[in-house]
């Protein structure tokens, strides 16, 4: 773990997140009963999963668009080692932080959570909100720099 990037993004300094970022993973299956939500509700739990983010996270986001679609794309899916399309919750594509070097004059990095995906693995609108508020967290962390690995370190 990277405790120097932790540090900058306000989090404590021996590894452990705020009891804010306490979620629980309901990526280990899908569930038969799946619900299904309209894009404006699903839109407005992103939102407000968005507002609950501490104000140092938030503003040292730089040039990314946070967009809410279906499914993956197959393009989406190369380099993710993930076959099926249902089995990608979110995506950050774009230069983190940390690798931004005269950095200028570019198309914003975008991170894309795929509503289908979500419901796929959810039976309750509260399990959507732990799994959006858990993927969104995940991909502002790859905006930080953060590896897949690193990421999983910090949710367990």
């Amino acid at each position: 773990i990277d405790y120097d990037k932790l540090a900058c993004l306000g989090w404590s300094i021996n590894g452990t997140l705020p009891s804010k970022f306490t979620f629980n993973l309901f990526k280990s299956c899908y569930h038969a009963e799946m619900i299904k939500i309209t894009r404006t509700k699903f839109e407005h739990i992103v939102s407000n999963s968005l507002m609950e983010l501490p104000t140092e996270i938030m503003s040292r986001m730089e040039n990314v668009d946070i967009v809410i679609d279906d499914i993956a794309s197959s393009s989406q899916l190369i380099g993710t080692d993930i076959e099926d399309k249902l089995e990608l919750l979110g995506l950050y594509e774009g230069i983190p932080l940390t690798e931004r070097y005269g950095y200028d004059l570019v198309l914003p990095d975008k991170i894309t959570i795929f509503q289908k995906s979500v419901e796929a693995i959810c039976s309750t609108e509260e399990q959507i909100k732990l799994e959006i508020k858990a993927t969104v967290i995940h991909e502002i962390g790859h905006h930080f720099g953060f590896s897949d690995e690193e990421l999983h370190d910090l949710e367990t």
